[in-house]
């Protein structure tokens, strides 16, 4: 991986624009799938009161979270470093700045998101506790050679440069 590749001169707001550009639409064409009987009754049911609770998704935004529990697994655990596993802690960056991947709660400081779900379930198959640390996209593979993070979880899509 050559230094070019995680500059940050390198990510523009173009990437943000086209990435925008491509979620909107994707989303209202779901919108248009969330009640597939809702054509053959005459058109969308609109939303109000007497909706019922399971047509309505609502994603819970809120820094206390619902997550999912894992069960220490003793063999996972046999695995783990002894420098990891010293302070009982697992440290796992992630960057906070892609819904549903990971984004930041209503408290604006709390890291929420499918990653972050991971790395607690991760920490807690291998008996530790989750430290989540947001940090920057370009910040975290050094922070992981140097051992600032003992993990990273975050989507990275491979292209050529980084190759």
């Amino acid at each position: 991986m050559n230094s070019t590749a995680m500059s940050p001169t390198r990510r523009s707001r173009p990437g943000v624009l086209l990435g925008t550009t491509l979620f909107v639409p994707a989303l209202l064409g779901l919108a248009g799938c969330a009640d597939p009987g809702s054509a053959a009754a005459g058109g969308p049911t609109p939303v109000n009161a007497a909706t019922s609770a399971s047509s309505v998704v609502e994603f819970n935004l809120e820094p206390q979270q619902d997550r999912f529990t894992s069960d220490a697994s003793a063999p996972a655990q046999a695995l783990v470093p002894e420098g990891v596993s010293a302070d009982g802690k697992l440290s796992v960056a992630v960057s906070p700045f892609a819904a549903p991947l990971a984004l930041y709660a209503t408290d604006n400081k709390t890291a929420i998101g499918n990653e972050v779900d991971i790395a607690y379930a991760l920490a807690g198959s291998l008996g530790l506790e989750a430290e989540v640390i947001p940090v920057a996209w370009a910040d975290w593979p050094l922070g992981v050679e140097s051992g600032k993070y003992e993990a990273v979880i975050s989507n990275v899509t491979v292209t050529e440069e980084r190759k």
